[in-house]
């Protein structure tokens, strides 16, 4: 389902974009704690999402899922629990990468 995180940044409205620019840094004490808190957050909403992917899309998963069929399955509204647990992965991660970036950053004397 990379597709459909294609489809929020790239056809469906700002929301997407909106949630990783808006994000602010998370900062933790080594990089190993970075990891581990992006793994766990994500595997923390796994089940769920993997859950409501399969709900939506069923057995259409076993084929190609297009840009158009997420389009039009948003557009009915059926997608809207699918959006707003992938947006809170999507903030949570961006926050986290850019705590992390700026760590790094600042580490290799680059900012």
């Amino acid at each position: 389902m990379d597709d459909y995180l294609v489809y929020l940044l790239y056809y469906s409205d700002n929301s997407a974009k909106e949630v990783i620019l808006g994000a602010k840094p998370a900062f933790f004490d080594n990089y190993e704690d970075y990891v581990q808190e992006m793994t766990g957050y994500s595997l923390s909403k796994f089940s769920m999402i993997h859950s409501e992917i399969k709900s939506q899309f069923g057995e259409s998963l076993n084929d190609y899922v297009t840009i158009e069929q997420i389009r039009k399955m948003d557009e009915e509204g059926k997608l809207s629990k699918l959006k707003e647990e992938t947006l809170s992965v999507l903030s949570y991660s961006s926050s986290i990468i850019k705590g992390f970036l700026i760590d790094f950053l600042e580490s290799v004397g680059q900012i």
